[in-house]
């Protein structure tokens, strides 16, 4: 393999290492390597909490066979607010006694440039523009997901209706959550703690969003419903159903903007 003939750094990126034994991949990692004078940094790259638990919920609904699929959003965020702080990952790995540094992954636009300053890339060699995008679904489309993940169907046929969703027009990304009130209270009691232990241990400070922003969750307004119309009636009687399962979704939060 090339990185065992490298003198350059060697950089793996993965969520998943999170929930694994990341000291013995480490040590299985240096032990195939066999080279001396090999530094260990682990990396967590926190994002404000409600955003990444937005992005975890967003990601799930696409995962066929997902016991979460079904769950509301509120639901989602009362099952896994624990889970979504970064105390318990950053205290587990400090405990390998390799390095551990958080870094602050907001704002999302100059992420990918400050990170590889951090890792020692020259400044000519990093692009003077980087692009990004948005990978997760908008909040129409995560409603029109939601009824589609209702309707019972296999997982071909689920996806085929995920691709046609997904082809509405972007709504531009806005500061609401897709969380109520009460959900976000309760969560918020969670971050709270865990914005304080990355202040008061990693010298890290995480911005929380602004109370107004906890409107009724999966709102939509007027212009979103109709594009959710719109392609649903391409899909005749199972159009029908999709759109009934999102007013009921939605509920009386319909037309809001």
């Amino acid at each position: 393999m090339e990185a065992f003939a490298s003198d350059r750094n060697i950089i793996i990126s993965s969520e998943e290492l999170a929930t694994r034994d990341a000291c013995a991949f480490a040590c299985t990692l240096l032990s195939c390597l066999k080279q001396p004078n090999i530094t260990v940094e682990f990396i967590v790259a926190c994002r404000e909490h409600f955003a990444r638990a937005e992005s975890w919920y967003k990601m799930r609904l696409r995962v066929a066979n997902n016991s979460e699929e079904l769950q509301l959003p509120d639901q989602f965020l009362d099952v896994r607010a624990a889970d979504l702080c970064y105390a318990p990952l950053i205290l587990k790995l400090r405990q390998t006694g390799f390095m551990v540094r958080a870094l602050d992954y907001q704002p999302a636009t100059t992420w990918t440039r400050r990170f590889l300053q951090y890792i020692g890339f020259p400044e000519e060699d990093i692009p003077e523009r980087i692009g990004a995008k948005q990978v997760g679904p908008d909040t129409k489309t995560v409603v029109a997901i939601m009824a589609i993940n209702r309707l019972g169907l296999r997982k071909q046929a689920r996806r085929s209706l995920f691709r046609a969703f997904a082809a509405m027009p972007p709504t531009p990304p806005h500061s609401a959550l897709i969380f109520g009130p009460e959900a976000a209270s309760r969560a918020e009691a969670l971050f709270a703690e865990d914005r304080a232990f990355l202040h008061r241990e990693c010298n890290l400070v995480l911005q929380s969003p602004a109370p107004d922003t906890w409107m009724p969750s999966l709102s939509v307004n007027d212009q979103e419903y109709n594009e959710i119309a719109k392609i649903a009636k391409e899909f005749g009687p199972l159009g029908d159903r999709i759109l009934a399962i999102v007013e009921r979704l939605v509920g009386d939060h319909t037309f809001r903007t």
